[in-house]
This record gives C-alpha cells, sequence and structure tokens, in this order.
C-alpha cells in the first residue's frame, strides 16, 4: 500500500514569542508585546490533533519555550500520548542547571535543538545581547552526560561570518553532535537600513563560509550537517547536506494566527523570489531562491547560473 504523501510528519508549535535572549535577527520578537502565549488548554488541543492524525514527532519552540511554567506539564502530556520525538528549539541556557535537564528528560523530551550563533562569550552577547554563552556550553555538557540526542543551529548572520574559523575550533572540542544545522539569517523587520547590519552579501559571506564547510568535513564528533536557506548555486558541491531536502510535511502553530502554516513548504517555496536568470541554472527545480528581503538590499547579480 502506498503512503499518503499528504500525512503529516510533524507538529510545529511555536508555543509562545517571549523569550530571555534579544537575538538581533530574531524574527519573532516584534510579536512579544503584540501576541499572548498560546494557553496550555489550547497546546493540549493541538496535541491531542497531532495524535489524532497519527503525526509522530512534535517541536516545541518559540520564543524560547523553557521560561514557560507549564512547560513540564505540557511535555508530560506529550509524553503519555506516545509520541516518537519530543523535541525542544532552545536557546539553552536553562539546560545549564542539572535538575532542570533531569526534568525535561523526565517529563518525555528527547531531543534538543539548541541555538548557539556565536563561538565565544563576546560574540555571543554581541548577538544575543546576554551574557548567556557559559550557561549554554554548560547545558550541551549536560545533555552530553545524559546521552541525549543534540542539534546545534548557527545562524549565519553579518555578525559572526568573519569569526568561522573560531566557530570550527569550538566545534572541534564540543564533544559529539548529532546534527549541526546552519541557516543563512533572514529577519522580517523591513527597516532597510537594519537588515544591512544583520544579513551579509552572499559574495562576503559564501568565500569563508565553504572554506568552514571543508573545514567541517573533516570532524569526527559531528554526526552530520545539513544547511538551510542558501542559494544552491552557491552550495552546488555540498547538496546532500541541503536540508530543504529534507524538510517533512510539517503543520506550524504559533500565537499569530497569520504565521500559522498547514503546508509549511508550500508556504517557504510561496515566500521566496528567484531572477528570470535562475531559469539557465541546472538547479534551477531543486532550488528555492532567496527571501525578498535580500533582493531588496543587494539585488540578484550575485546569483551565478550553475552549467554542468
Amino acid at each position: 500500500m502506498m503512503e499518503d504523501s499528504n500525512k503529516l510528519d510533524r507538529l510545529d508549535i511555536r508555543i509562545g514569542f517571549n523569550c530571555n535572549n534579544n537575538c538581533v535577527y530574531c524574527i519573532v520578537k516584534e510579536g512579544r508585546n503584540k501576541f499572548k502565549d498560546i494557553s496550555t488548554d489550547e497546546i493540549k488541543k493541538h496535541i491531542d490533533y497531532a495524535k489524532k492524525e497519527g503525526v509522530k514527532k512534535l517541536t516545541f519552540t518559540g520564543g524560547e519555550p523553557t521560561i514557560r511554567s507549564d512547560f513540564l506539564e505540557i511535555g508530560k502530556y506529550a509524553s503519555s500520548l506516545g509520541f516518537e520525538e519530543i523535541m525542544i528549539t532552545t536557546n539553552g541556557r536553562l539546560l545549564a542547571y542539572e535538575d532542570y535537564v533531569d526534568k525535561l528528560i523526565d517529563a518525555g523530551f528527547n531531543k534538543f535543538m539548541i541555538s548557539l550563533p556565536g563561538h565565544n562569550s563576546e560574540l555571543y552577547s554581541e548577538i544575543t545581547k546576554t551574557d548567556g554563552f557559559n550557561q549554554v556550553i554548560k547545558g550541551i555538557q549536560n545533555l552530553q552526560k545524559r546521552n541525549q540526542l543534540i542539534c546545534l543551529n548557527l545562524v549565519l548572520n553579518k555578525l559572526n561570518y568573519e569569526h568561522l574559523e573560531g566557530y570550527l575550533d569550538l566545534l572541534s572540542r564540543i564533544g559529539f553532535i548529532d546534527l549541526f544545522q546552519v541557516t543563512y539569517v533572514m529577519s522580517s523587520n523591513g527597516d532597510l537600513k537594519l537588515q544591512r547590519t544583520i544579513i551579509p552579501k552572499y559574495s562576503d559571506s559564501m568565500p569563508p563560509f565553504i572554506e568552514f564547510l571543508n573545514g567541517l568535513d573533516k570532524l569526527k564528533n559531528i554526526n552530520f550537517y545539513l544547511l538551510m536557506d542558501f542559494p544552491l548555486c552557491f552550495i552546488k558541491n555540498h547538496l546532500k547536506h541541503v536540508n530543504e531536502f529534507r524538510i517533512p510535511n510539517l503543520k506550524i502553530i504559533t500565537p499569530n494566527k497569520e504565521f500559522n502554516s498547514d503546508n509549511y513548504n508550500e508556504k517557504r517555496q510561496n515566500c521566496k523570489f528567484k531572477p528570470e536568470s535562475c531559469k539557465e541554472c541546472d538547479l534551477d527545480n531543486l532550488c528555492e531562491g532567496i527571501w525578498p528581503i535580500y533582493n531588496q538590499l543587494y539585488g540578484t547579480s550575485e546569483l551565478i547560473p550553475v552549467k554542468k
């Protein structure tokens, strides 16, 4: 029997926009004072829906989900329904507290996606506007001691792309990481002057990034890595690591119903932009293109069609 290609694989619940970091590139922080967190009861209803639909994987994100006082209750409820995977997307700062990590694991959370935008305290603080770097490193160590699945996410931006050599060194010393993901920065703020301080040009950021990837390929402690929101013409030699090829059928729930999506893949593709010249590229049918904000800032002259 053929499987239903429209069947949901994962439900992503962004339970609130509040956070204990203030990252310069955050795409949801403008909603912190506009939208209330999703209530506990409503979250449980979404979890019930996922179970009814045969969804096997849940992700809880924000904002920062771990700052909610009811988060352990939410995890226990999801765990009681027997989901295969219950993942937290987190800045990882509260994972520095071992008793809290134990409570999260006991509640049923079994996969942790941790944002780590800088390789040291100085850069981390510049990007997040907090002094949380050592907490995140301690949190990663706490999870490793408990043999948990750990994923790291690096948002490549104008503040950190020149420090990739230092980041690679940190990765070489950080211990075993199941998955490392790099996402090219995208911000929703319409202030183009501000965006130029956050979003780098591909022609500036990609040469050091490709060198970084070549070093990453040699690390034995990184099980696998994925690349997100990069035009394929810049990473044509790393196509097996393209995350867009692997995104499951995903539904997203957020406090702002305008951001909700029953079909995340389709919504992503409809939001992106490609110039006419991309039709000449051998990777055109595989590539989503670029975010419109990048086109507004820098245009598309850097996009060179790939020819075999």
